[in-house]
């Protein structure tokens, strides 16, 4: 949706009473949440070293207005001085939802917050900060674009690494190619512009060779084969990063289209700036021109198919205000879950999403994937680098094994996942 429709319908946006018949009570059955409270945690690791660093960022790389600053800054005092988390108090047409989101909190400071939901209300807070959704001359105005454009224009930057590698797939056959850009697309995925020490990993191209020993889970084969058997019409991709990924993102979705034969690939976007580096509509269409002006003419050649299948509407770009909502997956809108369940794939990038399908909880390594969504609407792949602790599908012999090799494996970038799912309901359904 665009800024003027957010602006002028909200009626896109749930009530208090819509939320609470859909959410419903906690399940005590279930595993407690990712709590920022956990010392020693990365949850806590991020409030308190990363998030105040991302506050200031955002200051210092736009030319705001003092007012600005200070509002900004504000939200850093707020969170360091461990003060009580406040309300959103702006007249907004997503008020109701997270009024509903903040009010079981109240009184809480930010260190003791579920972890999504502090993220998700930190990046809403900033925009209320910068008047995103108030008349004037920063309506609309993305706080994080200056960084993300950077991703672009730097020396060596994601235009230049992506067509180092996406020229390497000219001559391939379908298939190879396909497994090229899945790897690739996976580990692009370490790209994140909100957690600097792992966009570093993500300089240059993917050896996925030697990357395969950081897979805990590589199903690429048997993606590709079910990709090439001519059975799927739609894949819908649930984007993640701008920059980088983003790029291969498109690519896959040529490829899809190009060599796997698929009618349509649908792209899921934000609807509004968030976690830094989130995509949204307005990105994919940067992302366009600076591949338009490439040197490369396999990278040129790949923007304009991609133009003309989002022309001919073979190539779909949504967004949706639950993209950027406080609500995990478990809690999927009726009407986006029945988008999705249109889909013959759904693709899930990155951390975030992987965390949000599972409910950002504290599950055990042994549990299953596809027990766990089985409320997802639709077959499922992960493409996921590690940069959170909590991950399913594991023996406990291999969870001990990694803690021995690399104590930090969850939460550094290095490993990494791609795993195709099918609900246990879809396949107790066939």
């Amino acid at each position: 949706m665009s800024l003027q429709r957010t602006l002028e319908d909200a009626r896109c946006y749930p009530t208090a009473e819509e939320l609470n018949r859909l959410v419903g009570p906690d399940d005590p059955t279930l595993p407690p949440p990712l709590l920022i409270a956990e010392l020693g945690s990365f949850a806590y690791d991020t409030v308190r070293q990363r998030i105040p660093r991302l506050i200031r960022d955002v200051v210092a790389n736009n030319a705001f207005p003092s007012f600005i600053a200070r509002r900004i800054l504000a939200i850093e005092q707020e969170i360091t001085g461990r003060h009580p988390v406040r309300p959103l108090t702006e007249d907004a047409p997503d008020r109701a939802l997270w009024d509903w989101a903040w009010i079981p909190h109240q009184g809480k400071s930010w260190f003791e917050l579920p972890w999504y939901f502090a993220e998700a209300y930190l990046h809403r807070r900033i925009l209320e900060a910068t008047g995103y959704f108030q008349p004037g001359p920063w309506q609309g105005f993305d706080p994080y674009v200056v960084i993300k454009r950077a991703h672009y224009t730097e020396a060596g930057g994601a235009i230049a690494q992506f067509a180092l590698a996406y020229e390497s797939l000219v001559g391939l056959d379908n298939a190879d190619a396909l497994t090229a850009l899945l790897h690739y697309n996976l580990w692009s995925n370490r790209a994140d512009l909100s957690y600097r020490a792992v966009a570093a990993r993500a300089k240059g191209m993917p050896d996925i060779a030697h990357e395969r020993q950081n897979l805990l889970i590589d199903d690429a084969p048997r993606v590709v084969a079910t990709l090439s058997s001519g059975r799927f019409r739609r894949v819908d991709i649930i984007a993640d990063n701008a920059g980088l990924e983003l790029l291969y993102d498109l690519a896959l979705a040529d490829a899809l289209i190009r060599r796997a034969g698929l009618h349509e690939v649908t792209f899921h976007l934000k609807a509004q700036p968030f976690y830094i580096s989130d995509a949204m509509v307005a990105d994919v269409y940067e992302a366009l021109e600076f591949l338009a002006g490439a040197e490369s003419t396999a990278v040129h050649a790949l923007a304009a198919d991609v133009q003309d299948y989002i022309a001919v509407g073979r190539m779909r770009l949504l967004d949706h205000w639950f993209w950027t909502s406080p609500l995990c997956y478990p809690a999927l809108w009726p009407s986006l879950r029945q988008e999705l369940g249109q889909a013959d794939l759904v693709v899930l990038k990155g951390d975030l999403n992987y965390r949000r399908l599972v409910g950002d909880r504290h599950w055990p390594c042994t549990a299953r994937l596809s027990e766990v969504a089985a409320y997802f609407p639709a077959p499922f792949l992960i493409l996921r680098t590690m940069k959170a602790e909590v991950i399913l599908g594991l023996t406990p012999e291999r969870v001990n094994q990694l803690f021995e090799e690399d104590p930090n494996w969850m939460v550094n970038g290095q490993r990494g996942l791609i795993q195709l799912v099918e609900p246990q309901k879809q396949t107790e359904g066939k």
